[in-house]
């Protein structure tokens, strides 16, 4: 941890790169847990299409 606060002290553009992966992250997380019902959902769906 003391390295990867030494790191983020060192470098300027870490506040900018840090919100921009956080926000990624926290959207695909979101994207997942909403992804998955939808493509369980999905998934459950398709036998009848092809019945």
């Amino acid at each position: 941890m003391k390295s990867l606060n030494s790191l983020m002290m060192d470098e300027p553009t870490w506040n900018f790169s840090t919100i921009i992966c956080v926000s990624i992250v926290s959207f695909s997380i979101l994207a997942v847990n909403i992804g998955i019902k939808e493509v369980m959902q999905t998934i459950v769906r398709i036998p009848k299409y092809f019945k």
